[in-house]
């Protein structure tokens, strides 16, 4: 990671979607391309928590340690609130090698679905999760 490409932090109020939609996302540009990003919302049920998803890095950025500076914000964020993350959709789920990578940073596998949990209470139970119904992603691409 480079100090060219910071991990710019977009608030809620600054997102392009409708208010409800509205939500947290840090993103890496490249010129005026942007090739990490992640989304974060909030959400009030089952318990307060935020949803990470639509996490990712241009495969032609693989390696340069975005995905991880990008982590490295949401994990700082979310301890700053003192609020668990769930990880709805992680990156490159069937590589071994990346998900040992979840494991050491502290996102816990919370079901068969590949959906983490960081900064959870140790009094609750994660499987309060189990069932709930978290948005996946919702961008699609013209192929």
């Amino acid at each position: 990671m480079n100090a060219e490409n910071p991990v710019a932090y977009l608030k809620p109020e600054h997102s392009e979607e409708e208010k409800l939609l509205r939500h947290h996302r840090f993103e890496i540009k490249e010129g005026d391309t942007v090739v990490s990003a992640a989304e974060i919302h909030y959400r009030s049920k089952p318990i307060p928590f935020y949803q990470v998803s639509s996490l990712y890095t241009e495969y032609t950025h693989a390696g340069k340690g975005y995905a991880s500076a990008i982590m490295d914000k949401i994990e700082t964020f979310l301890k700053e609130r003192k609020k668990p993350g769930i990880l709805v959709d992680t990156i490159m789920s069937d590589v071994p090698e990346v998900q040992g990578m979840y494991e050491r940073r502290g996102w816990h596998l919370i079901d068969e679905y590949g959906r983490r949990v960081f900064n959870l209470p140790e009094d609750i139970d994660p499987k309060i999760f189990v069932g709930y119904e978290m948005r996946g992603v919702d961008v699609f691409e013209d192929i």
